[in-house]
């Protein structure tokens, strides 16, 4: 799973509010903006008074990317794996 705060930043460009004016405006300590930008976790609590603030649901400022997770990923190599085996068995067969 990754965050993706991508939102919020084009959410505040749509209501023209300058990073500076909404990190003073909600009284965000200063590394909290750079959390966004990488990407990284906050609490609910924060983004609960960023929805606030923006009058907006939580979607809107914040998407959670599910990844394939190992094992689906595996099955997928395995498959592929399966796939070229038969093709050089294949071309063995026909040489």
């Amino acid at each position: 799973m990754r965050i993706d705060y991508n939102r919020l930043f084009e959410k505040l460009k749509s209501e023209n509010i300058t990073q500076k004016q909404f990190r003073e405006d909600l009284k965000l300590p200063g590394g909290t903006l750079q959390k966004f930008r990488e990407n990284k976790s906050t609490t609910l609590e924060t983004l609960g008074r960023i929805c606030e603030y923006l009058q907006c649901p939580i979607e809107e400022i914040v998407e959670i990317k599910i990844e394939k997770t190992n094992e689906k990923a595996k099955e997928e190599l395995e498959a592929q794996i399966a796939e070229l085996q038969g093709v050089c068995e294949t071309f063995s067969v026909n040489s």
